[in-house]
């Protein structure tokens, strides 16, 4: 492969990596909408989706009776971000360092390896392969980031929270039946 083709390659990944972040984004954010939507045309999916909002809200009323329990779980998606990160950055750094590993000794043995890495994979696939599994689990940090946030969030101004809520809510059971 050519340099410009190398090139584009991380061009092309850099522009992939930055537009599934926002895309995850976007898909958090419109996730309850659209359910909500999707309720409205069927009434079991209207009472299931009451129902969960209902235990949602249960849930955020626990967390204001004992907020030790909301630090609990905030510490424990801290743990998640952080194991996930970590795993990110090893398992790229591994199979980085083991394709590098792979291609310095068929350099330093004189023995080309290239017919049989290219016979089964080729060491740009590793290399994208190692990125594609980092940049996966970023993302998975990433949503239990805004887990975190969004569970913040709703703790804090869960008075108009709870009367959105219960607005969807009372929409979903004239809906449902």
């Amino acid at each position: 492969m050519g340099e410009g083709t190398s090139l584009i390659g991380e061009v092309n990944w850099a522009v992939s990596s930055i537009l599934a972040i926002v895309l995850s984004m976007l898909a958090n954010i419109l996730t309850g909408p659209a359910q909500n939507i999707f309720a409205g045309f069927n009434a079991s999916v209207a009472r299931k989706r009451s129902v969960n909002l209902r235990k949602r809200l249960e849930e955020i009323e626990q967390y204001l009776e004992n907020p030790s329990e909301l630090y609990l779980c905030i510490i424990f998606l801290l743990l998640k971000i952080i194991f996930v990160t970590l795993l990110a950055f090893v398992i790229g750094d591994l199979i980085a360092a083991s394709v590098t590993a792979m291609i310095d000794d068929s350099i330093r043995t004189g023995v080309d390896l290239s017919p049989i890495v290219d016979a089964y994979v080729s060491s740009n696939f590793l290399y994208s392969l190692g990125q594609f599994s980092t940049a996966l689990l970023y993302l998975m940090a990433l949503n239990f980031t805004l887990i975190g946030l969004r569970l913040v969030w709703q703790v804090r101004n869960y008075e108009r929270m709870k009367f959105k809520l219960d607005n969807i809510i009372s929409k979903l059971d004239k809906r449902g039946g």
